[in-house]
């Protein structure tokens, strides 16, 4: 550098390092379904200089976007890269994101041998959804979405389904068939914690049971309801001798109830 004043001049120098503004490669970001798992968002700069990177846009946690956190349709992600001399460089990507199909449904549905029930499945989200039953054994119609199931012993379905997108989604239902009540014939309420207490259940625990004790004169001294059933041996809060008594026991699964009858000894 050279400076001239009144015709006298003065020289200096001094050194000018240029260092190269970043230069960004942004790795493209596939199209996802809103039920998909999070991915790894890729970019760098390309000419080796140290500085810090930050991914933003919706969906994006560090350096992942998860689908299920941005709205459905384009969404761009922007990346910039600073250096620590405050230069920068920035690249972005856009990602498609569809609504992948949403299924309602129980997860268990209890009935007694030799009834159906039908199935209640809902799908949401989605485009133009297409679905399966997966085993359709006992289906009245696989190819709708409430069918019913008149199954001989317990089962349990898969519904998928699939958008004109390609995004899958999937659901497990099971069907308990209530062939079997476990009902003791004796018990022993002394609170030795061995039997103390008489106690019926459906072996699937799905089926609605309501129970009626009587003693032989055929007074009712207890009655209970629910999916499990118990006694301990009390009329009004008063221990019950010991005795043979006699129970009717129903079973509904909300179509049609079963009954069945039989004895208990109380022991002490």
């Amino acid at each position: 550098l050279t400076k001239t004043f009144f015709g006298c001049s003065t020289t200096d120098s001094f050194k000018l390092v240029v260092t190269p503004a970043p230069r960004i490669i942004f790795n493209p970001i596939p199209n996802l379904c809103d039920n998909e798992a999070s991915i790894n968002l890729i970019a760098r700069d390309t000419t080796g200089t140290a500085g810090f990177g930050n991914f933003i846009g919706n969906g994006v946690v560090g350096n992942t976007f998860n689908p299920a956190s941005a709205p459905v349709g384009i969404n761009t992600i922007n990346y910039t890269y600073v250096t620590p001399l405050g230069c920068n460089g920035s690249a972005s990507q856009t990602v498609k994101v569809f609504s992948a199909p949403r299924i309602t449904m129980p997860k268990r549905l209890g009935i007694l041998a030799g009834n159906s029930v039908q199935i209640n499945a809902t799908i949401t989200g989605g485009s133009n959804n297409s679905f399966t039953w997966n085993p359709p054994t006992f289906l009245d119609n696989p190819l709708v979405l409430n069918p019913r199931s008149k199954p001989i012993n317990s089962i349990t379905y898969e519904l998928e389904a699939i958008s004109d997108s390609g995004c899958i989604s999937s659901d497990t239902i099971r069907i308990e068939l209530a062939s079997t009540l476990f009902i003791p014939n004796a018990f022993s309420p002394n609170f030795d914690g061995i039997n103390d207490k008489w106690v019926v259940e459906d072996v699937a625990s799905v089926i609605f049971l309501r129970a009626n004790v009587f003693d032989r004169y055929g007074k009712l001294v207890h009655t209970n309801f629910g999916f499990r059933i118990s006694w301990d041996g009390l009329f009004d809060g008063k221990p019950l001798p010991p005795a043979t008594y006699y129970y009717v026991i129903t079973a509904n699964d909300g179509q049609t109830s079963k009954n069945y009858g039989g004895w208990v000894q109380l022991l002490r």
